[in-house]
């Protein structure tokens, strides 16, 4: 078979597309990743301010009105309001987040990875991470240890 220089123009063009879909689409992907990320981290921060400001674990939504979190997005508390993102309101935190490691603070609670079985959650060292919904109900059901 004999390639004309039309179709080897078209097999190129047609290479060059896909591989920019893929690039932007994994883009995106890292883009929505971070933007979650970032938003559990937020309440997880805003978490120990109010802590360490009042010297009580937060236990609702109001609460983080205290903190600096207000300022730091508009956003915040549609998030929670609307069950997007669910904090826990563990009580029996250590005031170094390195000792919470094994306790899930906040969790993403809908969206498209919600949708597919998995939850981003922020530790209570603020490590973020993706987990299946299997993985979270574990937690849940043990107490969230």
């Amino acid at each position: 078979m004999s390639w004309t220089r039309e179709a080897v123009f078209v097999v190129i063009t047609l290479g060059v597309v896909l591989t920019i879909i893929a690039y932007n689409e994994d883009g995106i992907d890292r883009m929505a990743e971070e933007s979650v990320t970032c938003y559990l981290r937020l309440y997880g921060t805003s978490i120990y301010e109010y802590h360490e400001k009042t010297g009580r674990w937060p236990t609702r939504i109001e609460d983080l009105a205290e903190t600096s979190l207000p300022q730091q997005t508009e956003h915040w508390k549609g998030l929670l309001d609307d069950g997007v993102d669910v904090i826990l309101w563990p009580k029996e935190l250590k005031a170094d987040p390195q000792d919470n490691a094994n306790t899930i603070l906040v969790y993403q609670n809908k969206g498209l990875d919600a949708e597919r079985g998995f939850h981003w959650v922020c530790w209570g060292d603020m490590r973020t991470e993706r987990i299946s919904a299997e993985e979270l109900q574990a937690h849940l059901k043990a107490g969230n240890r």
